[in-house]
């Protein structure tokens, strides 16, 4: 089989393995704090939690979100900054 005959299962699979790779992008950012958060719900401890980091993760996600403006870059990149400044809901 030639090459061109597989364009019809390449093709999709390009595409598949690119929107996941984006949407690793996007979301591995907020994932390693995850566990942290359900640790300081579950405690209601938080012994430990700097408020300096979660400023200088806002300040540097608003200058990557303003760099974007002057130039361009990847867009799963600036979805990553805009996934880490909304805030999460809580109860």
């Amino acid at each position: 089989m030639d090459a061109q005959g597989l364009d019809w299962l390449l093709v999709p699979l390009h595409q598949l393995v690119s929107w996941g790779a984006a949407g690793a992008m996007v979301f591995g950012g907020v994932v390693p704090y995850i566990p942290q958060y359900r640790d300081i719900r579950r405690t209601q401890n938080a012994e430990g939690f700097s408020t300096y980091v979660c400023l200088v993760l806002l300040v540097a996600n608003i200058l990557r979100i303003l760099f974007w403006f002057g130039r361009h870059f990847e867009s799963p990149l600036l979805w990553q900054s805009i996934v880490m400044i909304v805030p999460t809901p809580t109860q």
